[in-house]
């Protein structure tokens, strides 16, 4: 096994790729320690468990689908325009950042009740911006 130089950032990155994959419940620990040149045990110089990283895969998620839904709301014109704006974000997030996107919405189940609630808060924002434009753009017509 190559001993490689990881960061908390690597570890997190790889977590997202892994469960992208192969699904929470189908990664192990043995499995990421594999996928950065670790031994098992080194991963906890990094994290405190496997569940903390999947926290981080799906909170990074659902930050980057609100910070598109941010810019496309603060944009000027009208709703379509902003409508189209927040497609266009959906769609730029799921293709450049296809591993945390994927966690986000296929694995956020996986958390424990606390941790899930704040990810459903944070999808039902997310969500929230689109029916807001869907709205306002009935009132246009």
């Amino acid at each position: 096994m190559v001993t490689a130089r990881n960061s908390r950032e690597d570890v997190i990155a790889a977590a997202g790729r892994l469960f992208a994959a192969r699904g929470y419940h189908g990664t192990s620990m043995r499995d990421l320690g594999r996928e950065l040149g670790l031994h098992g045990s080194s991963l906890y110089s990094h994290v405190t468990s496997k569940e903390d990283l999947l926290v981080a895969v799906v909170e990074r998620g659902a930050e980057r689908f609100q910070a598109s839904a941010e810019a496309a709301l603060t944009s000027s014109g009208t709703s379509l325009e902003r409508l189209r704006s927040l497609i266009a974000g959906h769609i730029d997030v799921v293709l450049d950042h296809a591993d945390e996107a994927k966690t986000f919405l296929d694995e956020a189940g996986s958390l424990d009740p606390d941790r899930r609630a704040v990810i459903v808060r944070a999808r039902d924002r997310y969500e929230q911006s689109f029916r807001d434009v869907l709205a306002e753009g009935a009132r246009e017509c």
